[in-house]
């Protein structure tokens, strides 16, 4: 897959390719990460700009089949709904601190359930997990 990245007036400012099996949402975080859901690998897969792989997050049984990502700044936190949880790991954290967001979808039947997994890294490289499930 090729990633273009353009600035807001159209201007392509990179260019990668990306080995992802099923891309299906983007993120950008404040320090120019780039957050990619690889649906079927079951995980976030993280580059800078340059596409270098800076990490993944998750593995099939944790994120399976993440269908969204998004990033939550500090100030979002305090205030956004069902994020509680996550607060007390957050407010203790260097100020400008972000979480990652990923959505996964399960289906049994005619039930779906939408699970939304709250992903923290602290400045010490620490993770942090939490799990909101809504039907």
């Amino acid at each position: 897959m090729r990633v273009n990245i353009y600035t807001w007036t159209g201007t392509l400012l990179a260019r990668f390719h990306a080995q992802l099996t099923y891309p299906v949402s983007v993120a950008v975080d404040s320090a120019y990460c780039i957050y990619i859901t690889d649906n079927l690998a079951h995980c976030v897969v993280v580059f800078n700009y340059a596409g270098d792989v800076l990490g993944k997050i998750g593995s099939p049984g944790l994120t399976n089949y993440p269908f969204g990502v998004t990033i939550l700044t500090r100030s979002s936190l305090d205030t956004g709904p069902n994020m509680s949880s996550c607060a007390s790991h957050v407010n203790g954290s260097p100020n400008g601190s972000e979480l990652v967001v990923v959505g996964e979808i399960f289906h049994s039947m005619f039930i779906y359930t939408y699970i939304h997994i709250y992903i923290y890294i602290d400045s010490a490289r620490k993770l942090y997990l939490n799990a909101n499930v809504q039907q």
